[in-house]
């Protein structure tokens, strides 16, 4: 059994180091050059009962540094049961508003992304959640992303700012460190994951690989899903928007039903992937979580010596997560204390544990945006 501990600590430190390795490998994107600001840009938000977060939205995109006259800002509102349709269209007269309800079409992300990108123009699209904000030179970056490295889908950083209790402190921590192993997904070939809140891609890479009805059985995943079909259509030219400034800023999920909701949400589509190696990785995550809390649970009230393989395991996993979070702040300019950090480890193993027993249980529904979803 120590000498398991010792294994399983081992693979976990070096999971995470070449995790690292492979972040620091990727090639950041230069600084912005103005003759590349000359292509068309569609911005398209799907927005569903937003009426909190969509103005802010809506004044980041206005705001960007992009030349106005080839930057399209288009909301596609889901069906919402609030002041997100009317608040959208009183924004801006830059900004291009459609209804879902109003054109007869079923709700869902899927079909207002579908349907913004169909009355959209530019040459190069950019997906935005209605609850985030860009960073004003984030449209510059992304496109500069496509000229300088070629890539036909480009993910960008996502990430949360501001953080005042802490489930909101782990989240920034975690979010960041997603960041990081995304981007080194990219640089291994290991995975391509992808995130909605600011995806950008080439028009005729997305139109040729849209297949009619392909995942519509899945609520989520319209993101992963169109990374992982351009990477399979176009290999080697999907990648990550390394940039220390350029990002998409989002609000941390208030509470712990809410996280959960969220991580369900994202951990629902996992299987479907066709790329496996994500979910091996994340099955390991999941077996040493179950493994450090059977060893603590051992440690506490078994005989012979069960409190060493609990610290080999805790250190195992306190060493090469504090590698990769230490540089992922470091890069994104998010502060680091090791109080956080602790806190972090804490929310991780017990959602982790949770999630993972849903998922292995068959999943089920939840709810989201005010919809049971299945």
């Amino acid at each position: 059994m120590f000498m398991l501990s010792y294994l399983l600590a081992g693979a976990y430190i070096f999971v995470q180091a070449a995790y690292v390795f492979h972040w620091r490998r990727l090639p950041g994107i230069s600084p912005v050059q103005n003759d590349v600001n000359t292509l068309p840009v569609s911005v398209i938000v799907a927005a569903r009962n937003e009426e909190n977060h969509i103005l802010d939205c809506l004044a980041s995109l206005v705001n960007q540094s992009y030349p106005e006259e080839l930057l399209e800002i288009i909301v596609v509102d889901d069906h919402s049961e609030d002041r997100t349709y009317e608040l959208a269209a009183l924004q801006s007269p830059r900004v291009k508003v459609f209804s879902l309800e109003k054109e007869r079409i079923e709700g869902g992300k899927k079909n207002a992304l579908r349907f913004g990108t169909a009355k959209s123009s530019g040459h190069w699209i950019i997906t935005v959640d209605a609850d985030c904000t860009l960073n004003p030179e984030a449209v510059s970056a992304s496109v500069q992303a496509h000229h300088q490295a070629g890539y036909k889908l480009v993910t960008g950083p996502v990430l949360i700012e501001k953080a005042e209790t802490p489930l909101e402190d782990f989240q920034s921590c975690e979010l960041a460190g997603l960041m990081l192993i995304t981007g080194s997904g990219y640089q291994s070939g290991w995975h391509a994951l992808a995130n909605g809140a600011f995806l950008s891609f080439e028009r005729n890479a997305y139109d040729a690989v849209q297949r009619e009805g392909a995942h519509d059985q899945y609520a989520s995943g319209d993101d992963m899903f169109l990374a992982e079909a351009i990477e399979t259509e176009f290999p080697g030219q999907t990648g990550f928007l390394k940039h220390p400034t350029a990002r998409a800023v989002t609000q941390a999920e208030p509470d712990w039903n809410s996280f959960l909701r969220q991580r369900k949400r994202w951990a629902s589509k996992n299987r479907h992937l066709k790329n496996k190696r994500i979910n091996l990785i994340w099955g390991f995550q999941w077996v040493y979580s179950m493994a450090l809390c059977m060893g603590l649970f051992a440690s506490l009230f078994l005989p012979g010596g069960w409190w060493m393989v609990f610290l080999v395991m805790l250190a195992g996993k306190w060493i090469g997560d504090l590698l990769l979070l230490r540089s992922a702040l470091s890069f994104f300019r998010l502060k680091f204390s090791f109080a956080r950090f602790l806190i972090a480890e804490i929310f991780q193993v017990t959602y982790i544990l949770i999630v993972g027993f849903w998922v292995l249980s068959g999943g089920g529904t939840y709810r989201w945006k005010g919809r049971r979803v299945q």
